[in-house]
């Protein structure tokens, strides 16, 4: 019975600093001021390079017709190398979305790898999918990176996808 006192008495203890803590006044927030906050971008956590140039370009596959201007494959340039940091873009689909694989093919270090995108479908049912994903995706100098969309072998579908990617390029 003791050791159940001594409980009871340090939980009700506990209680009562817990009770008076509280009720101490909170700081009040700052009020918003009219001052410029200047942002130094080499302390920001993203990586900057030196020899980073800005990408983009947008690439066109799939089971029907892609628009003359839009190619399926990109070739990095010889002397750069090639980092895509997002993808985003659509598909026009006929037959079950479900079956719909749409993903980036790239070669790095003299290896081929298949990068899949999580894909959305339009939620009003006008038969397009959406895709958005930041990702991390390097290409060696000279390769092709090339837009691979499949319906699973499935006969009575087809899509054709528009997806556009950025990043930088920089020096090997």
């Amino acid at each position: 019975m003791k050791h159940f006192a001594r409980l009871m008495l340090l939980t009700l203890g506990l209680g009562v600093v817990v009770v008076v803590v509280s009720s101490f006044p909170r700081p009040a927030a700052a009020a918003p001021s009219d001052k410029t906050v200047t942002i130094d971008p080499t302390q920001l956590p993203l990586p900057v390079t030196s020899a980073g140039q800005p990408f983009q370009t947008s690439l066109c596959a799939g089971l029907g017709v892609c628009p003359p201007s839009v190619p399926s494959i990109y070739t990095v340039p010889s002397d750069r190398r090639l980092v895509i940091q997002f993808v985003s873009g659509n598909c026009v689909t006929a037959g079950p979305p479900n079956r719909l694989r749409v993903g980036i093919g790239a070669f790095f270090g003299g290896t081929g790898a298949d990068f899949p995108f999580p894909l959305s479908a339009d939620p009003f049912g006008s038969g397009e999918i959406n895709l958005a994903q930041q990702t991390l995706i390097y290409a060696d100098p000279g390769s092709v990176v090339l837009l691979e969309v499949g319906t699973g072998g499935y006969s009575g579908a087809s899509a054709v996808c528009t997806v556009s990617l950025s990043g930088y390029t920089t020096t090997p």
